[in-house]
């Protein structure tokens, strides 16, 4: 069954966010990672590439009709790992976000002992992409991050 079936059956499999940041032109690396929620608190492999379980949280994704979303992402700043990235990187803003949605039931085989038949790359929902467009909150408990769509990033 594909994952829009999936989702609109009456029993779901437990879906899970998964984040990839981008530096782009500020010659960041690629960052993937995940809350590490929905009993999963180790790393997960998805589509053959690794996101790391870090604690954080993110909402404000939903679309209402009228105005683009502002989502916010928070996430911990455990020994101060994100502060020198943001320190670096002039508060990462402009960097690509991009939030990725699956179902637990289609990761990739190597996440469950003994394998899992129902892995599938192909079956998520429609990536989507945001960019920093300003810290918000930075202490030694977590850093936030509000985001916004590129018109947002082009003034």
């Amino acid at each position: 069954m594909s994952i829009n079936g999936e989702l609109q059956a009456f029993a779901q499999d437990a879906k899970i966010e998964l984040f990839v940041l981008e530096g782009g032109s500020l010659g960041t690396d690629v960052f993937r990672f995940h809350a590490g929620v929905n009993e999963y608190f180790t790393n997960i492999i998805w589509q053959g590439n690794e996101y790391t379980a870090i604690p954080m949280q993110a909402d404000g994704f939903e679309f209402n009709g009228k105005t683009f979303p502002r989502p916010k992402i928070q996430i911990a700043n455990t020994l101060g790992a994100f502060s020198s990235l943001v320190a670096q990187y002039d508060d990462l803003i402009g960097c690509r976000v991009i939030r990725k949605q699956t179902l637990a039931k289609f990761l990739d085989a190597v996440n469950f002992n003994g394998g899992n038949p129902h892995a599938d790359p192909a079956q998520a929902l429609p990536d989507e992409s945001f960019y920093v467009t300003q810290k918000t909150v930075e202490n030694k408990t977590y850093i936030e991050f509000e985001l916004g769509t590129a018109l947002d990033i082009s003034g």
